[in-house]
Protein backbone atom coordinates (compact mmCIF):
# COMPACT_ATOMS: atom_id res chain seq x y z
CA UNK A 1 0.00 0.00 0.00
CA UNK A 2 1.17 3.47 -0.63
CA UNK A 3 -0.04 6.92 0.18
CA UNK A 4 0.60 10.23 -0.47
CA UNK A 5 -1.54 13.45 -0.31
CA UNK A 6 -0.99 16.82 -2.57
CA UNK A 7 -1.37 18.90 0.78
CA UNK A 8 1.41 19.81 3.76
CA UNK A 9 -1.61 20.39 6.00
CA UNK A 10 -3.24 16.69 4.88
CA UNK A 11 -0.51 14.18 6.40
CA UNK A 12 -0.81 10.65 5.55
CA UNK A 13 0.51 7.02 6.14
CA UNK A 14 0.40 3.99 6.00
CA UNK A 15 0.79 1.16 9.20
CA UNK A 16 0.20 -2.16 9.09
CA UNK A 17 -2.03 -2.12 6.30
CA UNK A 18 -4.20 1.05 7.98
CA UNK A 19 -4.17 4.88 6.48
CA UNK A 20 -3.56 6.97 8.59
CA UNK A 21 -4.49 10.31 7.82
CA UNK A 22 -3.63 13.60 10.09
CA UNK A 23 -5.27 16.77 8.94
CA UNK A 24 -4.25 19.96 10.77
CA UNK A 25 -7.00 22.58 11.53
CA UNK A 26 -8.06 25.29 9.21
CA UNK A 27 -7.48 28.39 11.29
CA UNK A 28 -8.28 30.70 7.82
CA UNK A 29 -11.74 31.50 6.65
CA UNK A 30 -11.31 30.19 3.54
CA UNK A 31 -12.09 26.80 2.16
CA UNK A 32 -9.42 24.69 0.91
CA UNK A 33 -8.51 20.69 -0.52
CA UNK A 34 -6.72 18.00 -0.88
CA UNK A 35 -5.99 15.00 -3.20
CA UNK A 36 -5.13 11.52 -1.40
CA UNK A 37 -3.84 9.18 -3.65
CA UNK A 38 -3.91 5.77 -2.34
CA UNK A 39 -2.33 2.69 -4.13
CA UNK A 40 -2.49 -0.99 -4.08
CA UNK A 41 -0.35 -3.93 -5.40
CA UNK A 42 -0.92 -7.20 -5.71
CA UNK A 43 1.55 -9.35 -7.62
CA UNK A 44 1.52 -7.86 -11.34
CA UNK A 45 -1.57 -6.06 -10.24
CA UNK A 46 -2.19 -2.59 -9.05
CA UNK A 47 -4.91 0.80 -8.09
CA UNK A 48 -4.69 3.73 -7.99
CA UNK A 49 -7.80 6.01 -6.31
CA UNK A 50 -7.75 9.21 -5.40
CA UNK A 51 -9.81 10.80 -2.42
CA UNK A 52 -10.55 14.05 -2.95
CA UNK A 53 -10.80 16.08 0.98
CA UNK A 54 -12.34 19.33 1.37
CA UNK A 55 -11.89 21.72 4.27
CA UNK A 56 -13.68 24.32 5.49
CA UNK A 57 -12.17 27.48 7.35
CA UNK A 58 -13.04 28.88 10.05
CA UNK A 59 -12.53 31.12 13.32
CA UNK A 60 -11.24 30.30 17.03
CA UNK A 61 -13.71 31.85 20.34
CA UNK A 62 -14.72 31.51 23.50
CA UNK A 63 -17.96 30.80 25.06
CA UNK A 64 -17.63 30.75 28.72
CA UNK A 65 -14.38 29.43 29.05
CA UNK A 66 -14.98 26.88 26.44
CA UNK A 67 -13.07 26.99 23.51
CA UNK A 68 -15.45 26.67 20.43
CA UNK A 69 -14.19 26.79 16.40
CA UNK A 70 -16.64 28.43 14.29
CA UNK A 71 -17.15 26.58 10.89
CA UNK A 72 -16.72 29.44 7.88
CA UNK A 73 -20.59 28.06 6.85
CA UNK A 74 -21.96 29.50 10.26
CA UNK A 75 -24.03 32.43 10.22
CA UNK A 76 -24.44 34.50 13.86
CA UNK A 77 -27.62 33.43 14.26
CA UNK A 78 -26.44 29.80 14.62
CA UNK A 79 -23.60 30.73 16.66
CA UNK A 80 -26.06 32.80 18.96
CA UNK A 81 -27.65 29.85 19.44
CA UNK A 82 -25.28 27.50 19.83
CA UNK A 83 -23.64 29.55 21.89
CA UNK A 84 -26.90 29.66 24.28
CA UNK A 85 -26.87 26.46 24.40
CA UNK A 86 -23.44 25.85 25.58
CA UNK A 87 -24.34 28.45 28.48
CA UNK A 88 -26.92 25.92 29.66
CA UNK A 89 -25.00 22.95 29.86
CA UNK A 90 -24.30 22.04 33.48
CA UNK A 91 -20.53 20.51 34.72
CA UNK A 92 -21.76 17.10 36.84
CA UNK A 93 -19.30 15.60 39.22
CA UNK A 94 -19.14 11.33 39.13
CA UNK A 95 -19.54 9.21 40.98
CA UNK A 96 -21.24 5.72 42.39
CA UNK A 97 -24.77 5.92 43.15
CA UNK A 98 -27.34 2.81 43.14
CA UNK A 99 -29.72 2.76 40.04
CA UNK A 100 -32.54 0.71 39.13
CA UNK A 101 -35.67 -0.48 41.01
CA UNK A 102 -36.09 -3.18 43.57
CA UNK A 103 -34.73 -6.28 42.28
CA UNK A 104 -32.93 -4.80 39.32
CA UNK A 105 -31.02 -2.21 41.77
CA UNK A 106 -26.85 -2.24 40.58
CA UNK A 107 -24.16 0.05 41.67
CA UNK A 108 -23.01 2.74 38.55
CA UNK A 109 -19.92 4.87 38.43
CA UNK A 110 -19.87 7.47 36.25
CA UNK A 111 -16.92 9.92 35.26
CA UNK A 112 -17.90 13.74 34.89
CA UNK A 113 -20.06 15.13 32.18
CA UNK A 114 -21.87 18.15 30.93
CA UNK A 115 -25.54 17.75 30.74
CA UNK A 116 -27.63 20.62 29.38
CA UNK A 117 -30.17 22.16 31.98
CA UNK A 118 -33.04 22.04 29.63
CA UNK A 119 -34.77 19.98 26.47
CA UNK A 120 -33.66 20.77 23.19
CA UNK A 121 -35.68 23.94 21.93
CA UNK A 122 -36.58 23.37 17.83
CA UNK A 123 -34.97 26.80 17.66
CA UNK A 124 -31.43 25.08 18.60
CA UNK A 125 -32.99 21.55 15.95
CA UNK A 126 -34.25 24.26 13.40
CA UNK A 127 -30.99 26.21 13.37
CA UNK A 128 -29.01 23.20 12.26
CA UNK A 129 -31.82 21.04 10.37
CA UNK A 130 -34.20 21.47 7.62
CA UNK A 131 -36.74 19.26 8.95
CA UNK A 132 -38.80 19.44 12.19
CA UNK A 133 -41.63 16.35 12.53
CA UNK A 134 -42.50 17.66 15.75
CA UNK A 135 -46.12 17.68 16.15
CA UNK A 136 -46.67 20.53 18.45
CA UNK A 137 -44.77 23.91 16.67
CA UNK A 138 -42.90 26.79 19.00
CA UNK A 139 -39.48 27.82 18.88
CA UNK A 140 -39.50 27.45 22.56
CA UNK A 141 -40.46 24.06 22.63
CA UNK A 142 -38.95 21.05 22.69
CA UNK A 143 -38.13 18.74 19.97
CA UNK A 144 -40.24 15.38 19.02
CA UNK A 145 -40.92 12.74 17.00
CA UNK A 146 -37.24 12.59 15.55
CA UNK A 147 -35.94 9.42 14.66
CA UNK A 148 -31.70 8.60 16.24
CA UNK A 149 -30.66 9.14 12.83
CA UNK A 150 -32.42 12.83 12.95
CA UNK A 151 -30.39 12.84 15.81
CA UNK A 152 -27.13 11.38 15.25
CA UNK A 153 -27.33 14.31 11.83
CA UNK A 154 -27.80 16.91 14.18
CA UNK A 155 -25.12 16.16 16.52
CA UNK A 156 -22.46 15.74 13.36
CA UNK A 157 -24.15 19.06 11.83
CA UNK A 158 -23.28 20.57 15.80
CA UNK A 159 -19.87 19.46 15.52
CA UNK A 160 -19.34 20.82 12.15
CA UNK A 161 -20.56 23.84 13.07
CA UNK A 162 -18.27 24.72 16.48
CA UNK A 163 -15.89 21.71 16.64
CA UNK A 164 -16.79 20.54 19.87
CA UNK A 165 -18.61 17.05 20.17
CA UNK A 166 -22.16 16.35 21.61
CA UNK A 167 -24.44 13.20 22.66
CA UNK A 168 -27.57 12.15 23.91
CA UNK A 169 -26.92 11.43 27.65
CA UNK A 170 -26.92 7.77 28.72
CA UNK A 171 -29.72 6.39 30.94
CA UNK A 172 -27.49 5.98 34.01
CA UNK A 173 -25.99 10.17 33.18
CA UNK A 174 -29.72 11.24 33.36
CA UNK A 175 -31.13 9.46 36.49
CA UNK A 176 -27.77 10.34 37.84
CA UNK A 177 -28.01 14.18 37.20
CA UNK A 178 -31.65 14.26 37.71
CA UNK A 179 -31.04 12.91 41.59
CA UNK A 180 -28.56 15.51 41.94
CA UNK A 181 -25.14 14.07 40.98
CA UNK A 182 -22.97 13.92 44.13
CA UNK A 183 -25.17 16.11 46.40
CA UNK A 184 -27.99 13.28 46.08
CA UNK A 185 -29.69 12.17 49.11
CA UNK A 186 -29.55 8.81 47.92
CA UNK A 187 -33.61 8.97 47.06
CA UNK A 188 -34.87 6.77 44.77
CA UNK A 189 -36.41 9.08 42.90
CA UNK A 190 -35.63 12.71 42.24
CA UNK A 191 -36.50 14.75 45.45
CA UNK A 192 -37.91 11.47 47.59
CA UNK A 193 -37.93 7.97 47.82
CA UNK A 194 -41.94 7.56 47.27
CA UNK A 195 -43.06 8.10 43.52
CA UNK A 196 -46.24 9.75 44.71
CA UNK A 197 -44.74 12.23 46.59
CA UNK A 198 -42.24 13.55 44.12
Amino acid sequence: ISVVSSADWCRVYEEKKRIHVNVERNNSTEQREAIITVGVSRGNKSLLKDIFLVQTGGCWDLVDDLSVFWSSDVSESQKTIISNMIRNMVYVRGGMFVMGEDKDRHNVTLSDFYISKYELTQTEWNALMVVNNSHYKGSNLPVTNMTIEDVQIYLKNLYVACGREFGLPTEAQWEYAARGGEYSMGYLYSGGNESEKV
